[in-house]
């Protein structure tokens, strides 16, 4: 049976070299690999490509990257989470390929898959397929989107077993499970670490074929940073926000599968009951999502 190197996140970091390109999984700070990206920060390591859906946090993660000045170009769908890397880029310290995140998504599957890349309908005549490949299918434009690799992804799990076999935790899923899978060096950090034999293998969500290091790390509400302050019923919200919200939810129907996405649209699920029958998702897969989490429930999702 493989047994997976148990290492230090700052011997992690060490594996990473200058001018990588490198994968970091998380929506927002949730099942974000802070523990290893802030490990990188401590290095000299320079001149990195960094793949994610956003770029951390203000000195958080990724962030931390940004900050020291380590990061050449970013790619990904979500950066205005990280107001530094919208001024890095405004001012053209950092590069910036932005996709959608659905796009984003597929692309490190099809990395992790062995393919090229796929056409998509998705941001046909906007700016950013400007300079892609657009083929006609059925009569409509699709974008060429081609596959993303790295040469080191970290990722972040629940329990990983000695042997390298990870099990996400809810919506930590999100990009990682895609990334185990896209990287010539695979480093994951993990909750806990428990024996081969422990974990159900139907609930095995990375097989430890693609793991090449284990890292242990806890994961805090300050690691977590705005994904933490999560307020339910407590946070305060504008008449004129909820006003908007109303007139959504007025368009919704019985039976009817919405996706919510950041911003506004997820004050719609406040005012959902489940009599209505209405089935909510968000971006980050969470499939028949209710409302926002009470206080002190950011470590529950």
């Amino acid at each position: 049976m493989k047994q997976v190197p148990i290492i230090s996140a700052a011997e992690a970091a060490a594996l990473v070299k200058d001018g990588d390109t490198s994968m970091g999984g998380g929506f927002g700070m949730t099942g974000n690999p802070v523990h290893l990206l802030n490990a990188l920060a401590e290095t000299g390591t320079r001149d990195l490509t960094f793949i994610g859906n956003n770029v951390g946090e203000p000195g958080l993660g990724g962030g931390r990257l940004l900050r020291n000045g380590q990061l050449k170009k970013a790619i990904g769908s979500f950066f205005t989470s990280n107001p530094e890397a919208v001024q890095a880029a405004q001012s053209g310290a950092l590069a910036v390929q932005l996709i959608p995140q659905g796009s984003l998504a597929e692309a490190i599957r099809a990395g992790g898959a062995g393919i090229g890349g796929f056409y998509t309908p998705t941001a046909a005549g906007t700016d950013i397929a400007a300079d892609a490949e657009v083929k006609l299918i059925d009569g409509k434009p699709y974008v060429f989107v081609p596959a993303l690799r790295a040469n080191v992804a970290f990722v972040r799990a629940w329990i990983a077993d000695t042997a390298g076999n990870l099990v996400y935790r809810m919506t930590e899923q999100n990009f990682n499970r895609a990334m185990a899978t896209a990287a010539d060096l695979v480093i994951a950090e993990a909750e806990q670490i428990v024996p081969v034999g422990e974990l159900d293998p139907d609930r095995i969500h990375t097989p430890g074929c693609y793991v090449d290091y284990l890292v242990q790390a806890h994961v805090t509400l300050d690691d977590l940073g705005s994904s933490a302050s999560v307020k339910g019923g407590a946070r305060k919200v504008s008449e004129s926000r909820m006003n908007m919200a109303r007139r959504a939810f007025a368009e919704l129907r019985r039976g009817d599968v919405v996706n919510l996405g950041i911003g506004i649209p997820t004050l719609v699920a406040d005012l959902i009951r489940p009599e209505d029958g209405i089935i909510m998702h968000t971006e980050n897969g969470m499939l028949g999502v209710g409302p926002a989490p009470e206080e002190g429930g950011a470590l529950e999702y």
